[in-house]
């Protein structure tokens, strides 16, 4: 604050320079109106000259002044680049941590190698590592726009043999008008698609929910599930383009390829995958949206052969639902509240 008080007004050279040139012209005016009737015509173009050589003088000065200012403005840039190109030099960090106490260059020491040492991984396991939650919907947005454009290519949509496969944990925040504007737009999305004609294959792995079905107390978290299931499963759906396939849990070796799901692209005679797990490797307890790209051809054949896998042993809604009932691990609350919902995929157990 008190570097922008001691500044001279951003104009102030300009307006100088103004009034010396209207002063100058001014006077010399006056000059040429003073002068005898008689004076001779050659006087006065010499006075005339001396305004001219007057106003170009002061237009040459401020043109100096310019530049000077200009150029001033530009070592500042200069010196601006040159420290921000310091900033981001690992080397000029090296060298700044050397220079540092050994308490506090240890830390910083160990940070950087933790830094260095997730890069490599991401880059010898062909992956992004963690999105941010803007990032993550920004790619599956990417991977829709490429599979439409990829859908309105053909002629004859009956033949379009692309899909969308996709595993899902249903986590909390997933599936969830309520959950986040991110969240809400890519249903809607997801929604698009599938009335284009755009098919999806859908696993779900129900280990972390299958806790909620056996409740008594219908709380918002079964809410929760059961508006899911409805959405998804349903008669009515809204995605009648869209298969949803039950799994009660899978191998924690799968879970180490999949990590909690992913959203993957097959194009029309392609076997190109456009890939986004759906939790980073890194932080397979996570318990929100946050995941990674897949860069790895072998790391996506991996998941698609789990995914594969999965479908196979996959029931489906009524199949799973029915049989979970019968199998004593869905409440008699649940099941009314679901049968509320239309999902009238039950009998009375005394008349099964």
């Amino acid at each position: 604050m008190g570097e922008n008080n001691n500044k001279p007004p951003k104009f102030s050279l300009q307006i100088t320079l103004l009034f010396v040139n209207l002063a100058i012209t001014v006077g010399i005016g006056l000059l040429v109106a003073l002068l005898p009737d008689e004076t001779s015509i050659g006087v006065r173009l010499a006075v005339l000259a001396v305004n001219f050589v007057a106003l170009f003088s002061v237009l040459q000065f401020f043109i100096a002044q310019k530049f000077t200012e200009s150029k001033k403005q530009i070592d500042e840039l200069q010196k601006k680049i040159e420290n921000i190109e310091k900033c981001v030099s690992i080397n000029e960090v090296y060298k700044k941590i050397q220079t540092l106490e050994p308490v506090e260059r240890d830390f910083y020491w160990n940070h950087i190698k933790t830094v260095e040492g997730k890069l490599n991984t991401w880059i010898n396991e062909r992956r992004s590592g963690g999105l941010t939650r803007y990032d993550y919907y920004t790619q599956l947005d990417n991977a829709a726009k490429k599979i439409k454009s990829d859908y309105a290519k053909l002629k004859d949509k009956s033949k379009y043999t692309g899909e969308i496969w996709a595993m899902s944990f249903w986590q909390d925040d997933e599936w969830n008008r309520q959950s986040n504007d991110y969240e809400d737009a890519w249903i809607k999305e997801l929604e698009v698609m599938d009335k284009l004609g755009i098919k999806t294959a859908r696993v779900a792995i129900m280990v972390n929910k299958k806790t909620l079905l056996r409740q008594r107390n219908i709380d918002e978290s079964v809410k929760n599930l059961i508006n899911k299931i409805v959405d998804n499963c349903h008669a009515t759906r809204v995605r009648q383009n869209t298969t949803t396939f039950f799994v009660d849990d899978i191998d924690d070796k799968v879970k180490e390829v999949v990590g909690k799901g992913f959203f993957a692209i097959k194009l029309h005679k392609k076997e190109e995958l456009s890939l986004i797990r759906g939790v980073s490797l890194d932080k397979l307890e996570g318990a929100t949206l946050e995941g990674e790209l897949v860069f790895s051809k072998e790391e996506v054949l991996k998941i698609r052969k789990a995914w594969i896998d999965c479908q196979t042993i996959g029931k489906s809604p009524e199949e799973y639902f029915s049989g979970q009932y019968y199998s004593g691990n869905i409440s008699e609350e649940v099941k009314e509240e679901m049968v509320k919902r239309g999902l009238n995929w039950f009998a009375d157990r005394t008349t099964a």
